[in-house]
């Protein structure tokens, strides 16, 4: 199961995925994405469907409880991360982009009006709950994961995923990729809000990194500064 972390680089590790595997042993499919107004299928759908029951890999925005939902017992699990601040830049582009609702809009409304999406989309999908502010928890997750993969080291990520499941991914050209310099576009409030509330995600990120890093030594993966 790919965990698809938005911003990560995880739209050009699926294409990754669709050129090495069959589309047949894939769900969903490039077909099933495209009948789908070019987006992954919801969730409760997903689990609904059962129609991954004899596929080989599972793509999509899950959250690491999905796993546990599947009805498969040897699911394996792969993640993407990013550092924080770059993904925050990223997903504001994003949505700037892509949602009609925000169309060109000024960075500092989406910012506040998405705080949790533009801030928090990897720990909360590792697991990471604000009430019970639970760190240990999502740490545990990511070590968890069969697949740490890290978009600063993209082409080590490949090595590395190569290396855990004996397969033979190409890379390719990033996909996805919005073009815009907004950092400064952000007022300093916004800046000071992110700076004081990045914690959590920062904490996600660096757990990946570290047992990424880890794992490319016990690989004879080097990693290029």
């Amino acid at each position: 199961m790919f965990i698809h972390l938005p911003k990560t680089g995880g739209t050009t590790f699926r294409i990754i995925l669709y050129n090495h595997f069959r589309e047949k042993d894939i769900y969903p499919s490039q077909a099933d994405i495209r009948s789908n107004g070019g987006k992954y299928l919801n969730r409760l759908k997903f689990l609904e469907s059962k129609k991954y029951l004899n596929k080989s890999m599972l793509i999509g925005h899950f959250n690491i409880i999905t796993a546990d939902q599947i009805q498969n017992k040897n699911v394996k699990k792969l993640a993407f991360f990013r550092n924080p601040l770059d993904r925050i830049l990223s997903t504001i582009k994003h949505i700037r982009t892509h949602d009609a609702s925000f169309a060109g809009a000024d960075v500092n409304l989406i910012l506040e009006k998405k705080w949790h999406q533009v801030m928090y989309g990897q720990c909360l999908a590792m697991g990471y709950n604000f009430k019970k502010k639970n760190p240990s928890v999502v740490r545990q997750n990511i070590i968890d994961l069969d697949f740490i993969g890290i978009t600063e080291y993209f082409g080590a990520s490949l090595q590395l995923c190569n290396a855990t499941f004996n397969w033979k991914l190409e890379n390719i050209p990033a996909k996805n990729v919005i073009k815009q310099e907004i950092f400064s576009q952000l007022s300093s409030k916004s800046k000071m809000r992110i700076t004081s509330g990045i914690a959590p995600e920062l904490h996600a990120y660096n757990v990946a990194l570290n047992n990424f890093r880890n794992r490319c030594i016990q690989h004879n993966i080097k990693l290029e500064d």
